[in-house]
């Protein structure tokens, strides 16, 4: 399943442990940031269409993209 379909389709917390995930592949090889970030960004646009933005999601994804590129 890519990263895109797990943070657009699952639950919250599905999205969070994919927001995670994502974070924690940036750190390790931060020439996945933009990659990354470029998905998370098309995520949240998914999450705004479709009223499903928590505050708990936003946190999440504003710390990845706040990561060094």
């Amino acid at each position: 399943m890519d990263a895109l379909r797990l943070l657009s389709e699952g639950d919250e917390r599905v999205r969070l442990g994919a927001l995670a995930v994502l974070e924690e592949l940036c750190r390790a090889d931060p020439s996945l940031t933009p990659g990354a970030v470029a998905v998370v960004r098309t995520a949240m646009v998914v999450w705004e269409e479709a009223g499903s933005r928590t505050g708990r999601l936003d946190a999440a994804a504003e710390r990845l993209l706040a990561s060094p590129r």
